[in-house]
């Protein structure tokens, strides 16, 4: 009888972190999208090309955090 109580604990436990994990990752799509399309923006008045290429790469770089992290969440969810 323990065990399965410990078991029923575990998975109450595993599906509140992948609720709390999703919801932070939601909280913070918003932002991600905001600053993704404000930084798009950005690039098309920017009249130095030194500064375009800048502002391309960090946006690049911002994006394949964001896949990265998208990644680990959804691999996280697969082994909980």
């Amino acid at each position: 009888m323990q065990h399965g109580v410990a078991t029923l604990f575990k998975f109450f436990q595993n599906t509140k972190l992948n609720t709390d994990l999703q919801s932070e990752i939601e909280t913070h799509r918003v932002v991600y999208d905001r600053l993704d399309g404000t930084g798009r923006k950005l690039l098309g008045s920017l009249t130095s090309q030194e500064d375009a290429v800048m502002l391309q790469h960090r946006l690049d770089e911002m994006n394949q955090r964001w896949n990265n992290l998208k990644s680990k969440s959804i691999a996280i969810r697969n082994a909980i």
